[in-house]
């Protein structure tokens, strides 16, 4: 748990706008959402990580087509 905040806070700190728009706890709890800006950033993110994956096995099919 700690370590998920300091990933988040660190990710923040080096991007330089807040992934999660935060409410301290209390009777009731806190909360966190995603900030809009969290979100795209993670969208693109999503969409370059499979762009990344098919990269990999097109070059793996390239390069170790004996190994299929």
């Amino acid at each position: 748990y700690s370590k998920g905040w300091k990933m988040v806070n660190q990710a923040e700190k080096e991007m330089g706008f807040l992934f999660l728009e935060r409410s301290k706890g209390g009777k009731n709890g806190g909360s966190s959402l995603i900030t809009e800006e969290g979100r795209l950033f993670l969208e693109r993110y999503h969409e370059m990580e499979g762009e990344l994956k098919a990269a990999g096995r097109r070059l793996f099919e390239q390069y170790f087509r004996e190994y299929l």
